[in-house]
């Protein structure tokens, strides 16, 4: 892997180089451990499965290592860092693509699916945001109370193939298609020129100065829905890409598609460029009442 993290529980993804490396750990334990022969190892933790990690090649190249310093699970307990799970090995994508989209589950009290419950509960709104953000159109407070209580009823929080970059995608990916029938988008974005080309029975209402509002047709009937399909983990070299398709369908012909690739540090970012008063009381408060 290329990125790794500071402490389990988090949202977070770091570059890995001797600058950010340094900068995050101030070359303090546990993140540098001494070893019996003198030689120094640097840990981590995995940004996915909350692992302990070995960082190699980080001052120097070593025999087994890349040009540049990567990561490589640590299969034993580092303390004061992180404990070390096997099956949560397993299921990383980090160590096999492939294996993390099966439909296991982590055990109800899990440190990581406790942490996923509650950065969905405290950072709902950042969720919704990014969700919106990248399948290209606006999610109102009712549609993202929907998906949270199915998310809620369904236990998403305890699948391995829900991860700390993923949650806002999880929320939708394992849902039926919805209609995209009053959906509100964006005059700039790449869904409504779409739309406005392909689509049969779509009209728009104007919805402010930036924004559409989809109707239909007078005398017709719109049956155009849109769900997100075809998660995807490809590795190239240490980076590891996860990637999603949101699609929008109009009776049976697909009029719009894009594969949407997850940004992993995405929501951790967020909390450093978002003020609390650009925050969304209403889905924060929402959040809280659901998953309580």
């Amino acid at each position: 892997m290329d990125v790794f993290k500071t402490k389990p529980g988090i949202s977070e993804s770091i570059p890995i180089n001797e600058e950010n490396f340094t900068e995050k750990t101030k070359k303090q334990e546990p993140y540098y451990i001494t070893k019996g022969n003198g030689k120094i190892s640097c840990r981590a933790v995995c940004p996915l499965c909350d692992n302990p990690i070995q960082i190699i090649g980080l001052y120097k190249k070593e025999e087994e290592s890349t040009i540049k310093p990567y990561g490589r699970h640590h299969k034993g307990d580092v303390k004061g860092l992180a404990r070390y799970d096997q099956t949560s090995y397993e299921n990383c994508p980090y160590s096999n693509p492939d294996h993390a989209k099966a439909n296991t589950k982590r055990k109800p009290k899990d440190p990581t699916a406790q942490a996923l419950y509650r950065i969905m509960r405290e950072d709902f709104d950042k969720i919704i945001y990014i969700l919106g953000k990248t399948i290209g159109f606006h999610i109102s407070i009712g549609f993202a109370k929907k998906l949270l209580l199915r998310w809620k009823a369904n236990e998403g929080w305890r699948y391995y193939h829900s991860t700390y970059a993923n949650l806002p995608y999880m929320l939708l990916y394992a849902e039926p298609a919805h209609s995209m029938f009053g959906r509100i988008l964006p005059k700039d974005g790449e869904i409504y020129p779409k739309l406005l080309h392909c689509g049969r029975n779509f009209a728009f209402e104007e919805n402010g100065d930036h924004y559409v509002k989809i109707v239909q047709k007078d005398g017709a009937f719109l049956d155009a829905t849109f769900y997100l399909s075809n998660h995807r983990y490809t590795q190239n070299g240490e980076h590891l890409t996860e990637t999603y398709k949101i699609v929008i369908v109009e009776g049976k012909e697909v009029v719009y598609e894009k594969e949407i690739e997850v940004e992993e540090d995405y929501l951790n970012k967020l909390k450093f460029n978002w003020k609390d008063s650009e925050r969304n009381k209403k889905l924060r408060e929402l959040a809280r009442n659901i998953l309580n």
